[in-house]
């Protein structure tokens, strides 16, 4: 009786132990998960924003109102959602990842984009009463575009590598030396 009495208590402690491990693994999953769909997130939409900054400025030297007007909409499309993200972006990032990633975020990317963004509205709407810009106008938001582009690209780098880390984290663990 004695012996079935500590098995018993025995089994039931590592049954709970175990049972505590896999919820434990569960929320680490869990927040793997979000920080990959947040870095999907990102990713995907500062590339589309970036495209459509590309497009419009690659138009305004020589098309139509029409396609100007149309590659505007499609560019204030895409600001507006990045916008409308960006606020989320700030607080999933501190949560998931690091604050220090979302710092990097505001300071490093977004600043560039508003920078570069205002200088490509003003060329379009000056091009859009009639002002032809000029190669050397054209030339430097071209170089703004390039500055924002290796900016997210090494954003985006760093971010996956906190993906990265958080991947091996959840599903191997750490490693303990002895």
């Amino acid at each position: 009786a004695l012996t079935g009495l500590l098995g018993n208590w025995l089994l039931q402690q590592w049954q709970q132990r175990n049972w505590l491990n896999q919820q434990r693994f569960l929320g680490e999953q869990k927040e793997y998960e979000n920080l990959k769909e947040l870095c999907e997130e990102i990713v995907a939409l500062s590339g589309r924003r970036i495209t459509k900054m590309r497009r419009l400025l690659a138009i305004l030297p020589n098309a139509d109102e029409k396609l100007i007007r149309r590659r505007l909409k499609a560019y204030d499309q895409e600001l507006l959602k990045w916008n409308e993200k960006l606020g989320g972006f700030y607080v999933r990032l501190t949560f998931y990842a690091a604050y220090e990633m979302a710092g990097r975020l505001e300071r490093e990317v977004q600043d560039e984009f508003v920078a570069t963004g205002r200088a490509l509205e003003g060329l379009t709407k000056s091009t859009l009463t009639g002002k032809i810009p000029t190669k050397c106008q054209t030339g430097q938001v071209e170089a703004a575009l390039n500055i924002v582009g290796a900016a997210i690209k090494n954003y985006n780098r760093d971010l996956l590598r906190v993906l990265e880390i958080q991947k091996t984290k959840t599903y191997y663990g750490k490693k303990i030396e002895l």
